[in-house]
Formats: structure tokens, C-alpha cells, sequence
């Protein structure tokens, strides 16, 4: 299900990054979006989410603009519910997020084929990439 971390994009390139979540709370998830925590933000597209209910597994995608200069990128990524609170995520980065992590190659010259590198096949940057986080939101009484 998941691809793993620093997949090769085209520089300049639009991809897409889908990342699946469960709630594993009680409350139905209604109104809930994603939000650029930290990082590369990458001029993100986000897809909205519709109603979750509890129990029930939802894929959220983001589409990006890779950056046009060589180098690894990540961006980080959190889960906020309809009252601005933002929730933690069971298996998630540090446990409250998650990320999408690139690399650009530098440019330069293949000698052998006498052309540029390519920086990943088109299969893999059209493909959807998915990771599985479980997603719960704790409420202090």
C-alpha cells in the first residue's frame, strides 16, 4: 500500500500524494480538512474530506508542484477537525502527522544515452502514492 519515502520526481512536475486514514474514534469526522504543518509546502491542491464515520478508512490526497532545484524535500502534513483542533495520528510522524518526502536530481549529462537523466519514470509520478494512518482524536475533559 505504501511507496516508499525520497521516490525521484521530474523538477517543475505536478504529483499527487494520497495518504489513507482510519478513524479509529467514536465521533463521526465531519468538516475535518488537512493542513501544511511544516516543510516544503510545494503549492499544494488539497482535496477535501467528506464524513467519516467511526471505524471507516478515507484516502486524503494532495496534489504538489515539485521544486525546480535539486535536493530532498518533505512536507509535513496534521489532520484538524471542524473546531480548529488539530488531532493526533496513531502510527503517524512523531504521532500528530504525516509527510510526503521527495528528492530532485541535479542536472546534468548522460553520457551514455546522450540526453538528460531522467528523474523518475512517469509510471511513478502519475502513480498514487498511499500511506495507511490510523487517526484518533483525543478530547481533554
Amino acid at each position: 500500500m505504501s511507496r516508499s519515502g525520497g521516490t525521484a520526481v521530474t523538477p517543475g512536475s505536478i504529483f499527487k500524494k494520497t495518504w489513507r486514514l482510519k478513524n479509529s474514534g467514536t465521533c463521526t469526522w465531519s468538516g475535518y480538512t488537512l493542513v501544511f504543518d511544516s516543510g516544503e509546502s510545494m503549492s499544494p491542491t488539497i482535496d477535501p474530506i467528506g464524513t467519516v464515520a467511526p471505524g471507516q478508512e478515507v484516502d486524503v490526497s494532495v496534489s504538489f508542484t515539485a521544486p525546480t532545484a535539486p535536493g530532498d524535500y518533505k512536507s509535513y502534513w496534521r489532520l484538524r477537525n471542524s473546531s480548529g483542533v488539530l488531532l493526533p495520528v496513531l502510527g503517524g510522524w512523531l504521532g500528530k502527522g504525516f509527510f510526503v518526502f521527495i528528492k530532485i536530481g541535479s542536472s546534468g549529462y548522460d553520457f551514455y544515452t546522450g540526453h538528460p537523466p531522467q528523474h523518475g519514470s512517469a509510471a511513478q509520478q502519475s502513480n498514487l502514492w498511499r500511506t495507511r494512518y490510523r487517526c484518533k482524536w483525543f478530547r481533554d475533559i
